[in-house]
């Protein structure tokens, strides 16, 4: 209305994206997150040590 855009998504969410690039992106940052969730787990962790 009134030359005003009315566009409900944002313009960064109506470019056309790689798909293989965006898939290739996510799965880094999920090792990437893993990682450092692991290492944060990991600080805290004892060994157990079993006498037999």
């Amino acid at each position: 209305m009134n030359g005003i855009s009315t566009h409900i998504l944002p313009q960064e969410l109506q470019n056309k994206h790689n798909l293989i690039d965006d898939r290739k992106t996510a799965y880094e940052n999920s090792i990437k997150k893993h990682n450092e969730n692991k290492d944060k787990i990991d600080k805290t962790r004892k060994e157990l040590v079993l006498c037999t």
